[in-house]
């Protein structure tokens, strides 16, 4: 199982990926229920202020796929957005 998160800067102008894998980061699992815990740091030097989700992508061992949104995100529960503080 892979999963990736883009990030795009307020401006629109940056953009960052984050990479997961049962194989490095899966901390928990029962069934089809997946638990990811990484620790994300954005690039020295990047844009402060609110970076949103472009998107999460999940690939399965079987290599099914599925993309999800923003929409889709808030749909769910989940935090589309996060606040970089930067100096």
């Amino acid at each position: 199982t892979n999963f990736q998160l883009r990030l795009a800067a307020p401006t629109g102008s940056q953009f960052v990926d984050f990479y997961a894998s049962t194989y490095s980061a899966d901390s928990g699992a029962t069934g089809t229920l997946r638990t990811f815990q990484v620790t994300m740091t954005l690039p020295q030097g990047s844009t402060g202020g609110i970076w949103t989700a472009s998107y999460v992508y999940l690939t399965d061992n079987l290599g099914n796929t599925r993309t999800i949104y923003p929409a889709e995100l808030s749909t769910l529960g989940i935090s589309a957005s996060i606040n970089n503080n930067a100096i």
